[in-house]
């Protein structure tokens, strides 16, 4: 049975004492002393607790990102031959004649696209730019390639199978076709295009 002539501060100096001898009344009464020792148990067992806390939630994450890991692995991904692309006819952005057959993504919508553009002898497409990086891989047949706001004869380069070119956001550009060509151009979506000269843009023999 406790004996209430003992205060809080004798209660702590008795052999094993300890601030759990101490009520919530004579707590607020008591010595320094066992309000700090209180007060340093009750951190280490809100640090505990906060440690076991951050372990499991480290053990959750780690869970949650090796899982995209393993399903990406096993992902069959996209493989097939050259006679399995279907061609459509290019978008009304670009001038008739080209056709266009899609490899990876949509250029349509965000993210990295894969597409292969074919189209005959003559085929231009005037100075122009795009929001986003384009590249262009020449995989059958000849271009020429230019870099600038206008049509300049000594600033074309062309660019035969195997030829590459990568093109900055926003820096104009244009293509001329010398053969009946295949190119392969890749980007990040969404693509669009802008005419430098409006008269170059399709469209607008379509209003």
């Amino acid at each position: 049975m406790r004996n209430k002539s003992l205060t809080p501060r004798d209660r702590l100096n008795m052999p094993g004492g300890s601030c759990s001898f101490v009520t919530e009344i004579e707590f607020l009464n008591s010595s320094p002393l066992c309000v700090f020792g209180a007060l340093s148990q009750a951190r280490g067992a809100l640090e505990a607790q906060a440690m076991r806390n951050l372990a499991a939630i480290l053990a959750g994450a780690a869970i949650s990102l090796a899982a995209p890991v393993a399903v990406m692995a096993e992902a069959p991904g996209f493989v097939f031959s050259q006679d399995k692309l279907e061609w459509r006819a290019g978008p009304p952005e670009l001038p008739r004649g080209a056709e266009v057959a899609m490899l990876f993504g949509n250029p349509m919508q965000g993210g990295p696209y894969i597409l292969r553009m074919r189209a005959p002898k003559g085929y231009k497409i005037g100075p122009h730019k795009h929001s986003g990086i384009e590249t262009m891989t020449v995989l059958t047949g000849a271009v020429r390639y230019g870099q600038g706001d206008q049509l300049e004869s000594n600033a074309e380069k062309t660019l035969s199978a195997g030829g590459f070119a990568a093109t900055p956001a926003e820096a104009g550009h244009w293509v001329s076709f010398e053969d009946d060509t295949v190119i392969q151009v890749t980007g990040v979506g969404p693509w669009n295009i802008t005419y430098l000269d409006p008269r170059d843009d399709p469209r607008a023999a379509q209003r």
